[in-house]
């Protein structure tokens, strides 16, 4: 059964047309269309995740850590590039794919940075304030700014120890400094 759109993209194709035919309100121009745009569909895959504190070899509460993504378009050969996203009905002739990346280390808080990279291959970073000492789960979410329903969400877990005596964290002007890339 298909959930959303990330699941129809990534679904095998034989699996998907199957699916698709047994539809009896798509006509064959609807099929065609269909395909037409899962050719160009994004598919993303991180490939790896961590977190880290730069210049640090061990994370600490309170410390300012980094969020890295590397990120790979499944759909796209190496060399290649993503174009413009697939709006055939937009009034706008080009609109580059874009993505949001959304996450948290508590419910207090919530980061967002907008990412725009048309490579195939990709890293994203984006900078916390580790919220407690021991295990620690930082959900993120990458949503397409043009294919609504089009996301990629995981969980990362990491161990915060306790700041030792002159351990200086970090400084809220890094965390502002993580901005649009």
């Amino acid at each position: 059964k298909v959930v959303g759109l990330t699941s129809f993209v990534q679904m095998p194709e034989e699996q998907r047309t199957q699916q698709l035919k047994a539809l009896e309100e798509l006509d064959e121009q609807k099929l065609l269309d269909i395909q037409e745009f899962l050719r160009s569909a994004p598919r993303l895959k991180v490939v790896k995740q961590e977190v880290v504190v730069v210049g640090e070899d061990y994370i600490c509460q309170d410390d300012v850590a980094t969020l890295r993504l590397a990120v790979q378009r499944e759909n796209l050969q190496e060399g290649e590039s993503a174009g413009s996203a697939h709006t055939p009905f937009f009034p706008e002739p080009s609109v580059p794919e874009t993505w949001n990346l959304c996450f948290g280390a508590s419910s207090k808080q919530v980061q967002f940075t907008r990412v725009a990279h048309p490579t195939r291959s990709f890293d994203v970073e984006a900078k916390f304030k580790v919220p407690t000492i021991g295990k620690n789960r930082l959900k993120y979410t990458l949503t397409s700014e043009c294919y609504m329903g089009l996301v990629l969400e995981d969980v990362i877990t990491f161990e915060a120890k306790k700041a030792p005596a002159g351990h200086g964290g970090g400084s809220l002007e890094e965390l502002e400094s993580d901005g649009e890339e």
